[in-house]
């Protein structure tokens, strides 16, 4: 037999971005994809800049990344879970940040001479924090004091003040409109926030203030209390285990992309030793961009006009070795200890002088290296030419409102306004040509957007990555790869009976009890005369797999007698969940549980974001759509009922962001589905500062700041989304959800304490389940909403 012609894929770069995705598509199950990297230098680009240097005591070389790498837990999920699953080692780095002015008014002015006005120490690790020379100790207490005040208020305003998502351009909130919103003083943001984002972003403080408050909002909360790494070889271990495999074409600098019916032209010239040769044109199936956006508008047309309006600008880089004002200061405290050497545990803090130009507002980062060596970003003074030994030049993306929503919507993700841009008409994938980067995401442009943007094409290409099993440490997809226990996540439903001793006996209960209420399963417990239904369920939100495996092993022959209770057949079922890991775990799970017992069951696991139908793949919206026209479809035989579509949201959507509404008007106008969930509401007269409370809890937990809603006001919800007031159903089930949770969280803290475990984390989620039980202030709620009597009344013959 002929076998089949794999889809030859070009990927135009090879960042971090296009050598994951490279990576992706060549370890493809099913062996479909034949890629060709096109790189226009004689080396892959992620490690180019990087070198090597000998260290102190000469015996080895260490590995300095260009630029910078480090990366910090709780942003950088997807990062740090492939680390993981390819064995790469990284380790906890602490870092001094010393703060100083740039006061030169001459090119010639000793650069990094500034004695240091503060020295901070990441997460805190040395407290009190280290005083510079030249600050006297009552100054230095003022200073400490003011910094504790200015930025616990910032934190918390990050936690209940949101950035407005809308002005009155349709544009998001910036980051100088927000802290002129939250009064943050000039004081501590030209002196402190600002210099340390800048930091971050390698971008002069005029351009960052003009960045989305929301990145640098989710920034500061998902990255608070979290250490920074860095990986111990240096990214070139990762680089080289990334394109194991992968065919590059080096020297090859990509002049157009065109595409003709599907099919793509790829055209370089191929670079010799200094001049260029021969320009070459290939046709791919598909291409993958993985370059700068202003590099996309040169070489694709479409794109041309959009990616205009996404700013860029041009970093400098140095490596070089401390030359006569750099050898002794500003490294020593006042105590005379030298502050870039600080111990901690195992590893040393490492210094980085932040120096910033007031009145300029440019930054420049100093990282002190334990070799002697520096790198500087941004320098604002010229270097020594006899103490420089690598000077590189890279490209940035920069952020704006209007940028914002040029790549929300070039990335198929609606947002408020169209932005300076126009309408982009083009959108990812179209033409067979997909984006990725940094820059490819709604976010900071780090390398998490590069593994998100990779993660998103690997999708598109319908390569089941999940199935690898990359980590188990931390949430993923548009946060994260692995398993991440969240208090608010646990299963809630506990019955008060002494045999439910874990999470999946609690989830499988409050299935049962709601697939009761919903009218699908008996309420006697005794086999159903009435009714049976065949079903079509979307699930949002299936954890690990219990309530799949639940639903399985609910469901019987319609004709059982003295069988298991049951009034359904489950004909299929698509699930969503926002953690990656949860998806490899479930597809595993539920593969092993259909294969051990023979069973028939159209079963198909997705990851992605529940509450945003908009933004799911064309494969997802695809198999969610065939739902729908499941359930329109009717059989002439009578011993097959009609198929009902149902969606499931099991004790999730009180975390769907920006609200429930989206999906459940997808739900109910869309698939025409019928709604039963667990969810979680406020009780109508909770007081005022309960609710404030609940609102900052709700922040805290990871949910939206209007999470949680009186029953009033959710079924007004139901109602926008389509579904008649009468086919609503709720019941409060409070009683046999916090305080038995609350009870079984005690237990398991007893037992493993004994094996010297300790889980005092989850301490927080007993207290708070023990509060609502007490305050009555939130309440457990089962919700039925029907698209019709239909599903209710029939009778089918048997």
């Amino acid at each position: 037999m002929e076998e089949k012609r794999r889809t030859r894929v070009a990927i135009v770069g090879s960042g971090m971005a296009g050598l994951v995705t490279a990576y992706l598509l060549n370890r493809d199950q099913r062996e479909r994809y034949d890629v060709t990297v096109l790189e226009q230098g004689d080396k892959l680009s992620l490690d180019s800049a990087s070198v090597s240097v000998p260290t102190r005591s000469n015996t080895h070389s260490e590995r300095i990344d260009v630029p910078m790498r480090a990366f910090a837990g709780g942003y950088y999920n997807n990062l740090k879970a492939m680390y993981d699953f390819l064995e790469i080692s990284y380790h906890s780095q602490p870092f001094l940040f010393a703060f100083s002015e740039f006061k030169g008014h001459d090119q010639n002015h000793p650069p990094l001479s500034e004695e240091p006005y503060f020295i901070h120490a990441s997460n805190n690790h040395r407290i009190p924090p280290p005083r510079p020379a030249g600050v006297d100790l009552v100054s230095h207490i003022m200073e400490i004091m003011y910094l504790l005040f200015w930025y616990s208020w910032f934190t918390v305003c990050c936690l209940l003040m949101a950035p407005l998502e809308a002005n009155s351009e349709g544009l998001s909130e910036t980051l100088e409109d927000y802290t002129r919103r939250i009064r943050l003083p000039l004081y501590f943001s030209s002196r402190y926030l600002l210099p340390l984002i800048a930091s971050v972003t390698t971008c002069p403080r005029d351009v960052l203030l003009q960045f989305p408050a929301r990145d640098v909002v989710d920034y500061k909360l998902q990255t608070h209390g979290a250490p920074h790494y860095t990986v111990s070889n240096g990214v070139k271990d990762v680089q080289t285990l990334l394109a194991r495999d992968i065919r590059v074409r080096f020297r090859s600098r990509v002049i157009s992309v065109k595409t003709d019916e599907g099919q793509c032209s790829v055209s370089w010239r191929k670079m010799g030793d200094g001049e260029l040769e021969e320009t070459i044109t290939e046709d791919f199936d598909r291409v993958v961009l993985a370059v700068a956006p202003d590099v996309v508008g040169e070489i694709f047309a479409p794109l041309q006009k959009a990616t205009s309006c996404i700013p860029t600008t041009r970093v400098k880089s140095v490596v070089h070795t401390r030359d006569a004002c750099t050898k002794d200061s500003p490294n020593k405290a006042l105590d005379g200890s030298d502050i870039s050497t600080t111990e901690i545990g195992p590893v040393r803090a490492q210094l980085i002088n932040i120096r910033s130009c007031l009145r300029s507002g440019h930054t420049e980062a100093a990282h002190f290296l334990p070799s002697e060596v520096v790198v500087t970003t941004c320098p604002l003074t010229p270097l020594s030419d006899e103490t420089v030994i690598s000077s590189t030049t890279f490209t940035r993306v920069l952020r704006s409102p209007s940028s914002r929503d040029v790549i929300n919507r070039i990335m198929d993700k609606p947002d408020s306004g169209a932005g300076e841009g126009g309408d982009t008409e083009w959108r990812n994938g179209d033409d067979n040509i997909w984006l990725v980067g940094g820059w490819c995401w709604d976010g900071m442009v780090l390398l998490e957007g590069c593994m998100v943007s990779a993660m998103r094409v690997a999708d598109e290409f319908d390569v089941l990555y999940s199935n690898w099993s990359w980590a188990s440490h931390s949430p993923s997809y548009l946060s994260g790869f692995s398993v991440h226990i969240h208090p608010a996540k646990f299963p809630t439903l506990l019955p008060r009976r002494s045999d439910t001793k874990d999470f999946q006996t609690a989830s499988e209960s409050l299935l049962l009890q709601l697939l009761k209420f919903a009218g699908l399963r008996s309420p006697d417990e005794t086999p159903s005369n009435h009714r049976h239904h065949n079903l079509d369920v979307l699930d949002l939100g299936y954890g690990c797999g219990d309530q799949i495996l639940a639903l399985l092993h609910a469901q019987s022959p319609f004709r059982l007698p003295g069988g298991p209770v049951s009034s359904f057949r489950l004909n299929k079922y698509v699930g969503i969940t926002f953690n990656q890991s949860h998806c490899d775990i479930a597809g595993q799970r539920v593969g092993q549980r259909i294969s051990h017992r023979g069973l028939e069951a159209d079963v198909q696991l997705f990851c992605g974001d529940a509450a945003n139908p908009d933004g799911w793949s064309r494969t997802l919206l695809g198999e969610a759509e065939s739902l729908r026209n499941r359930a329109t479809e009717r059989n002439d035989g009578l011993l097959v009922p009609g198929t009902e579509t149902w969606v499931l949201a099991l004790d999730s959507m009180y975390h769907f962001s920006p609200s429930r509404l989206p999906v459940l008007k997808y739900a109910r106008q869309t698939l025409d589905a019928s709604l039963m969930t667990f969810d979680l509401v406020l009780a109508d007269d909770v007081s005022s500062l309960s609710r404030l409370a609940l609102s900052m809890v709700a922040k805290m937990l990871g949910c939206p700041f209007g999470a949680f809603m009186p029953v009033r006001e959710y079924r007004e919800m139901l109602r926008t989304a389509g579904y008649e007031d009468d086919k609503i159903q709720i019941q409060d089930i409070s009683e046999h959800v916090f305080e038995p949770l609350s009870q079984f969280i005690e237990r398991q803290t007893v037992v493993l304490q004994k094996v010297g475990i300790n889980i005092g984390k989850f301490a927080l989620a007993k207290h708070l389940f023990r509060w609502w039980a007490n305050s009555g202030s939130v309440r457990g709620m089962m919700v039925v909403a029907r698209t019709s009597e239909q599903n209710k009344d029939e009778d089918v013959v048997i």
